[in-house]
């Protein structure tokens, strides 16, 4: 079974979230904080908006990992709300699901495993899974507005004068895999803010780095430097020119593990990313581990470089790095996308 990353703990003065379930196309929906937007909604009646921030896990967890980080940040913005620094933020309201292949929607355990424990799929499995959660976080983006007067009418008198908000603005964020996904949705403008913790905005560098670590068993910074010197986004490239490129010419790991179908696959995606999140202004907040053996800063250095805001020394005002922690999410990452999202909301 692939290494699971290290769960969330939730702070010893956490106030826990209200928790409902709804059915969104067949996916188990679960919902924090009703009775507690509903209560911020009945105390500011001028509010018109609610914010809703989604939350994608890592693989091989489930929804519960992020259930904690719901619970942690709720509990951070509505502190920063009672605050007497400013008026009270509007209503918020923390989602998520188990993503495709993991917790009740597993099918296949294999499939959320690696090149290094024998899983020849690799790549397609995870591209799959990252796309097609997306897409399902799509999904719910667009039809949660449709269940909230019923979740609120749930409550009873705490909800007498309360309707559903008249508009939703949606916050994406996940961790490790959550964070590919985090990236994907952004590309489509559904969000107006996205923080990606420890995800890369370019699969196609990561994938092929792996492939090279873990199947031709080069070092990181040996496969990072083959990479490198392409010279050109390697989304960019043809199957050929890759073929040539990276792997000096026809190689049968390259297509065994990277056929040239998912090549075009991948390539598109990064291609979505790397112009998309531009053009529909989305605010990013990128939060990693410079250290992280899997998905390290670096790797979103080139997206970083091509917006413009990548410095020489490679920080950038749109990067939080962590240093000397691995693949992990801290709770010094959680408290970054609590107080980011509170910026983001006091910005609006």
């Amino acid at each position: 079974m692939a290494t699971a990353i290290a769960e969330i703990a939730l702070k010893s003065d956490t106030s826990l979230a209200s928790h409902d379930v709804i059915q969104i196309a067949g996916i188990n929906t679960h919902v924090y904080g009703v009775d507690q937007a509903v209560k911020q909604a009945a105390a500011n009646p001028q509010t018109s908006h609610w914010i809703v921030l989604h939350l994608a896990h890592p693989r091989t967890r489930s929804y519960t990992y992020a259930e904690r980080m719901a619970h942690l940040v709720l509990d951070s913005y509505y502190k920063a709300s009672d605050s007497a620094d400013g008026t009270p933020l509007p209503p918020l309201l923390a989602v998520t699901f188990d993503l495709r292949n993991h917790g009740e929607r597993k099918v296949s355990e294999k499939a959320n495993e690696d090149w290094a424990r024998g899983n020849l799929m690799h790549a397609q499995d995870m591209f799959s899974g990252i796309i097609g959660t997306a897409q399902d976080v799509e999904l719910v983006i667009d039809m949660l507005p449709a269940y909230l007067d019923p979740l609120i009418l749930l409550r009873g008198k705490s909800a007498e004068g309360v309707t559903a908000p008249t508009k939703v603005v949606n916050v994406v964020s996940g961790v490790s895999q959550g964070g590919h996904i985090s990236w994907q949705v952004a590309a489509t403008g559904k969000a107006v803010a996205v923080v990606p913790i420890i995800g890369s905005p370019y699969l196609t560098f990561m994938l092929l780095q792996r492939l090279l670590v873990q199947v031709r068993k080069l070092e990181p910074t040996e496969a990072d430097a083959v990479l490198n010197a392409v010279g050109v986004p390697l989304y960019e490239l043809s199957y050929a020119d890759l073929q040539a490129k990276v792997f000096k010419g026809k190689s049968d790991h390259l297509e065994q593990y990277w056929p040239e179908a998912l090549h075009k696959l991948v390539a598109a995606a990064d291609n979505r990313v790397f112009t998309g999140i531009s053009q529909h202004k989305v605010s990013v907040r990128i939060i990693n581990s410079r250290e992280d053996p899997l998905v390290p800063a670096r790797f979103s250095l080139p997206w970083l470089k091509q917006q413009g805001v990548l410095t020489e020394e490679d920080t950038s005002p749109l990067l939080f790095q962590q240093d000397n922690v691995g693949h992990v999410c801290t709770p010094v990452m959680v408290d970054e996308l609590s107080e980011h999202l509170v910026r983001v909301v006091r910005s609006m």
